[in-house]
C-alpha cells in the first residue's frame, strides 16, 4: 500500500505501530523524512533519521539513502535503509528522534544481497 503524501516518495514503505502509520522510503535530497499519521490521509513530516552531515551521505547523483523502513523492536524505533550496495540502520527511543549515527548490517556471506532494498526480516514475534 502507498501512502498519498504530495511530491516525489519513490519506494515508501508503511508501518503501523499501535494506532500510528509511518511511512519513509528513498532519498536523495534531502536526507530521508519519516512521516506520521493517524488516518492515513492527514501526514506530517516528523523526522529526518539521517543527518546530512553524515560522512557517507554523498552530494553526487545517486548518492543519498534507498528504500527505508521504520520498525519498532527491543524498546526503540530503527530505520533500515540501503546506501551503495549496504544496509545500514539508525536508532532512537521516539520516531521523532533524535536519531543514532547510522551503523552497517553485518550481513553474512552465505547470503548474498542480503539488506540490498530493505531486504531484511524481523522477527518481532519471538518464535
Amino acid at each position: 500500500m502507498n501512502p498519498v503524501i504530495p511530491g516525489d516518495h519513490p519506494d515508501p514503505t508503511l508501518t503501523r505501530i499501535g494506532k500510528d502509520f509511518y511511512t519513509t522510503g528513498s532519498s536523495f535530497s534531502p536526507t530521508p523524512v519519516i512521516y506520521h499519521s493517524t488516518d492515513l490521509v492527514h501526514w506530517r513530516a516528523i523526522a529526518q533519521p539521517v543527518s546530512a552531515t553524515w560522512s557517507l551521505y554523498g552530494k553526487s547523483t545517486g548518492d543519498g539513502c534507498w528504500g527505508g523502513h521504520l520498525v519498532y523492536y527491543g524498546n526503540k524505533y530503527w530505520d533500515f535503509f540501503g546506501h551503495w550496495g549496504t544496509m545500514y540502520f539508525t536508532t532512537a527511543t521516539k520516531p521523532e528522534g533524535p536519531w543514532s549515527t547510522p551503523v552497517a548490517v553485518t550481513c553474512p556471506a552465505s547470503v548474498p544481497g542480503l539488506g540490498m532494498d530493505n531486504s531484511i526480516f524481523i522477527d518481532d514475534d519471538g518464535l
